[in-house]
C-alpha cells in the first residue's frame, strides 16, 4: 500500500501543478481583462500591474488548490484505467476505493496549507491588493488621515479622536470614557503616541466624577503611560474590511458588534468561509475520485471538461450562497458550509457505491453509453464543406474492447443517405478519434449514388475509411471499391 501511495502522490504532481498554474494565469487574466479600460485610460505601468497580481496571488492560490487537485485525480486515475492497472489492483485483491487513501492524505496537507495562507497570509496581501487598486489603478489618493473617529475598546472604555495618522500611529485630541460602577473617568490627550512598544499621552488632564456627578478628581499630566495597546490595535483592524482580517480579529469584531446590537451576518460568512474554502481539496477529493471510478473516465480532455464543471458549480455555489449569507436571506453560518455538506454528501454516497454490484452494473451500462456517445460524437462533427447529419444506430449489444468498439447481433446504422446492416460491426478509434469500421456478416449496404438513386449492396464484409472518405466492399461479386454515396467499379 506504501507504494502505490508513493506512486500515485508523484503522479499527482505534475498534473496539480498545471491546474494550479493554469487557474492562477486565468484568474489573472480575467482580473485583467475587467480594469483593461481603466488601465489603458490611466496608462498603467506594466511593473503596477504586476504588483497588483502579486498581492493577488495567495488568494488564487487558495481558489486554485481544488482545482489541482481535481484534475491530479482525473488525470492519474484516468492513466491507470487507459494502462489497465486499476484491473490489476483488483485481480491482487486491492479494492478501487483504496485508491483514495493516497488522495486523501494529499488533501489533508492541501486544506492545511490552504488554511494557512487564508488566514495569515491573504488577510494582509488583501488589504494590500487594495491599497494597490486604489493607488495604480484608479488613481485615487491614498487616506491616511481619519478625522472625528469614535470607537469602543476594551470592556466599558470609549475612545474618541479628532485625527489619527496611521502611517505615523499618532492620535491628536484624545478623549477616553471609562465608565465604572461607582464612578466614570474622563482622560483627555492632545497627542497619544507609541515609543518602544508603549502608548503614551501627553499633555493632558484627567476628570474622576462619581456617579451623583461629583468632581472627585481632576489632575493634568505633562506625559503619562497608559496601557491602551490593545485598544489602540482594536481601532487599527477596525480600518480593515472582513476580507481584511484575520479569523481571530473577525471573531474580536464579531462579539463586539453583538454587545452593541449591530448586525454580523458579512462577519459571520467571512469569518466561517476561512474554514469551509480551506477544506475544499477535502470536499474535492471525495467526490472527485468517486466521479473519476464510477464513470470509468479514461481521456485526459473530458477530465479537463468534468473538471472546469464541477469547480464552477463549487465555486460558484460558494459565492452566490455567501452573497445570500450577508444579505440574511440565507443563514449567515449555513451559507458558508452548505456547498462543502452538500458535495461530500453526494461524494460519499458515490464512494459508498463503489466495489458494489451496483457500481458494476452501473459501470458497465454507463460505460457502454459513453463510448457509445462519443462515437457519435466524432461521427457527427462537420467537415469542411458539409453540416453535421444525424446518425441512428440499433443492436441488441455493444462492448469495448481496446480501442475498438463492437456492436453485434442486427446491427443497424443510418447516415445521411445511406444504411448499413450487418451481424457484427466494429469501430476503431484513435486519438479520440473513429478511423473505420468493418461490418462483418450479412452486410447490406444501401446508398444514394450521384443520380440519387438508391443502390444496394450484399456482401460478406465492409469496411469503411472515414479519413479517406471510402468503402470498400468484399464478396460483392469479386471486390468492389466506390466512393461513398458514388460507385467506381474497380
Amino acid at each position: 500500500m506504501k507504494i502505490l501511495t508513493k506512486y500515485l502522490l508523484k503522479e499527482s504532481i505534475l498534473p496539480m501543478a498545471i491546474g494550479l498554474g493554469g487557474f492562477i494565469v486565468f484568474i489573472s487574466v480575467e482580473l485583467l481583462y475587467q480594469l483593461s479600460d481603466i488601465i489603458v485610460r490611466n496608462r498603467i505601468p506594466l511593473i503596477k500591474l504586476f504588483v497588483l497580481l502579486y498581492y493577488n496571488l495567495p488568494y488564487f492560490t487558495v481558489l486554485g488548490i481544488p482545482v489541482g487537485v481535481l484534475l491530479a485525480i482525473f488525470w492519474v486515475l484516468s492513466q491507470l484505467g487507459t494502462g489497465h492497472e486499476l484491473m490489476a489492483l483488483q485481480t491482487h485483491g486491492i479494492p478501487t476505493k483504496r485508491v483514495v487513501i493516497p488522495f486523501l492524505l494529499l488533501s489533508l496537507i492541501l486544506s492545511l496549507g490552504a488554511y494557512l495562507l487564508n488566514d495569515f497570509l491573504v488577510p494582509n496581501f488583501n488589504h494590500k491588493a487594495n491599497e494597490a487598486l486604489i493607488r495604480y489603478v484608479y488613481r485615487r489618493p491614498k487616506v491616511t488621515v481619519k478625522m472625528n473617529t469614535f470607537f469602543k475598546g476594551q470592556k466599558d472604555k470609549y475612545f474618541y479622536v479628532k485625527r489619527f495618522d496611521p502611517d505615523e500611529k499618532v492620535f491628536n485630541d484624545v478623549i477616553i470614557y471609562e465608565i465604572h460602577h461607582r464612578n466614570t473617568r474622563v482622560v483627555y490627550a492632545k497627542k497619544a503616541y507609541e515609543k518602544k512598544g508603549e502608548w503614551y499621552l501627553k499633555d493632558g488632564r484627567i476628570f474622576t466624577v462619581d456617579r451623583n456627578g461629583y468632581l472627585k478628581l481632576d489632575m493634568e499630566f505633562d506625559e503619562m503611560q497608559m496601557d491602551i495597546k490593545q485598544d489602540v490595535e482594536r481601532f487599527i483592524s477596525a480600518q480593515k474590511t472582513a476580507r481584511d482580517m484575520t479569523s481571530r480579529e473577525l471573531k474580536k469584531r464579531i462579539k463586539d458588534f453583538r454587545a452593541l446590537g449591530l448586525d454580523v451576518s458579512d462577519l459571520l460568512v467571512e469569518f466561517h468561509s476561512k474554514f469551509s474554502l480551506s477544506i475544499g481539496p477535502l470536499i474535492i477529493v471525495l467526490i472527485g475520485v468517486p466521479i473519476s471510478l464510477l464513470f470509468n473516465i479514461q481521456s485526459k480532455s473530458w477530465g479537463v471538461i468534468l473538471t472546469f464543471i464541477l469547480i464552477v458549480l463549487y465555486q460558484g455555489s460558494c459565492a452566490w450562497l455567501a452573497a445570500m449569507g450577508k444579505e440574511g436571506i440565507v443563514d449567515p453560518v449555513l451559507s458558508a458550509w452548505l456547498p462543502d455538506i452538500l458535495f461530500a454528501v453526494v461524494g460519499f454516497s458515490l464512494f459508498v457505491l463503489l466495489d458494489t454490484n451496483i457500481m458494476y452494473r452501473f459501470k458497465e451500462k454507463f460505460g457502454k453509453f459513453l463510448s457509445f456517445s462519443i462515437f457519435i460524437l466524432f461521427l457527427l462533427i462537420p467537415t469542411p464543406g458539409n453540416a453535421a447529419e444525424k446518425l441512428t444506430v440499433s443492436s441488441e449489444g455493444m462492448f469495448y474492447r481496446g480501442e475498438d468498439m463492437v456492436l453485434y447481433g442486427d446491427v443497424r446504422m443510418e447516415y445521411k443517405n445511406s444504411i448499413l446492416e450487418a451481424s457484427t460491426v466494429t469501430v476503431h478509434i484513435e486519438d479520440e478519434k473513429a478511423k473505420y469500421l468493418v461490418a462483418v456478416g450479412n452486410v447490406r449496404y444501401t446508398f444514394e449514388n450521384k443520380k440519387k438513386e438508391k443502390e444496394t449492396y450484399i456482401g460478406e464484409k465492409l469496411k469503411v475509411k472515414f479519413d479517406e472518405d471510402v468503402a470498400i466492399a468484399y464478396k460483392v461479386k469479386g471486390e468492389t471499391k466506390f466512393k461513398l454515396f458514388s460507385k467506381k467499379e474497380k
